[in-house]
């Protein structure tokens, strides 16, 4: 299955076209263990609302804080990338890499202003109240159920076994 994806990313797939559904969390795990070793790029779908995760929640915290009194001599980005380190490990990083990878977007937008930490928060806390998480141009891996209701170009199934025989999940 990653060979298959591999071979569409080389023929201009973009990554976030691209889905991997599976039954249960437990076989995403594989899934994602693979992924780390060929160095395919991913994000984990969940049923969970983006918003109401911990370390988001904890993240955005954070910068609210940093916002009230900017560091000086550092750019917002810079200084949101500095908030982001302790939370950029475990299952914690797709969220607040997708945190960080809508912070790039609006930073190179020229109708987001102002380019400060403030207004950032002001832009998620808009996406908090459409629950309009961000996302990343990368491969999603999602349970079916987390699935329902999205579309992608190309969906994988990881292998379920079946008695003795592989079939498709």
């Amino acid at each position: 299955m990653l060979s298959e994806i591999t071979e569409l990313l080389s023929s201009g797939t973009p990554p976030h076209e691209v889905a991997i559904l599976a039954r249960t969390n437990s076989q995403l795990k594989s899934v994602e263990r693979a992924m780390q070793k060929v160095n395919l790029p991913y994000q984990v779908r969940s049923t969970d609302r983006f918003f109401d995760r911990r370390e988001v929640r904890d993240f955005l915290s954070e910068v609210r804080k940093a916002s009230v009194i900017p560091a000086e001599g550092q750019g917002w980005i810079d200084e949101l990338r500095t908030l982001a380190q302790p939370y950029l490990t475990g299952e914690a990083i797709d969220g607040i890499a997708a945190l960080l990878h809508l912070a790039r977007e609006l930073d190179g937008d020229e109708n987001f202003t102002p380019k400060t930490l403030r207004g950032y928060l002001r832009e998620v806390e808009d996406r908090v109240q459409q629950n309009n998480p961000p996302t990343m141009p990368v491969i999603t891996l999602a349970t079916l159920h987390a699935a329902k209701g999205l579309e992608w170009e190309r969906v994988g199934t990881t292998p379920v076994l079946c008695g003795n025989y592989a079939c498709q999940g």
